[in-house]
């Protein structure tokens, strides 16, 4: 390709500014929700935008600028290697591959989904990635991963706003009506929150 369809290929992606976090987030086609951190940004999903619901990335320090959606909605397009936290889910399948990465480097635990659970550490880059997943039930079996993305100078506050995130995050109960007109949920728990959003 020639330096002006690299650029003009660049120039179809649309350029936004990240916004803040909505409070609550809700996924209702894997029935988990949780409370965001506060003063987050987000780099939000184009109008336009279809793809397949994994999760979603909050911004600790907000990049200069986001950059649109890849097809699964935890790829998000932006500018700087800034600290964030990323929240991945989907389903766990019999094959192999499809639950989390196995976790090398045992640093502590964490609650996550009412349990504590293994955090994880790893390089990435020059940034540290501490993680933590668990199994839960949606309309089948289903996995969540939290990663924080962070610099080790800031890794010390950073994973306290992590934990408090870990410790919100909740399975709930949602409710959908079939091409036949009956209702059923999927989920467990409580009804998930009506005031949450996909973001």
């Amino acid at each position: 390709m020639s330096q002006d369809g690299l650029i003009l290929a660049a120039a179809t992606v649309l350029v936004s500014a990240p916004i803040p976090t909505p409070p609550i987030f809700v996924t209702p086609v894997y029935a988990l929700t949780f409370r965001s951190p506060s003063a987050t940004t987000i780099c939000a999903l184009p109008v336009d935008w279809t793809g397949s619901d994994h999760g979603t990335v909050m911004f600790l320090l907000p990049p200069k600028q986001c950059g649109g959606a890849g097809f699964p909605s935890s790829s998000r397009g932006f500018a700087e290697d800034v600290p964030r936290i990323e929240v991945y889910y989907q389903y766990w399948l019999d094959d192999p591959g499809t639950g989390p990465a196995p976790c090398k480097t045992v640093v502590g635990q964490i609650k996550l989904l009412a349990k504590a659970r293994n955090l994880c550490r790893a390089i990435q880059g020059d940034n540290l990635r501490i993680s933590a997943s668990a199994r839960y039930t949606a309309d089948i079996p289903a996995w969540v991963e939290l990663a924080l993305i962070t610099t080790p100078q800031r890794l010390e506050s950073d994973l306290m706003t992590f934990r408090r995130l870990a410790a919100s995050v909740s399975p709930c109960k949602v409710s959908w009506s079939g091409s036949d007109g009956k209702s059923f949920s999927i989920g467990t728990g409580a009804d998930c929150p009506a005031d949450g959003k996909f973001f």
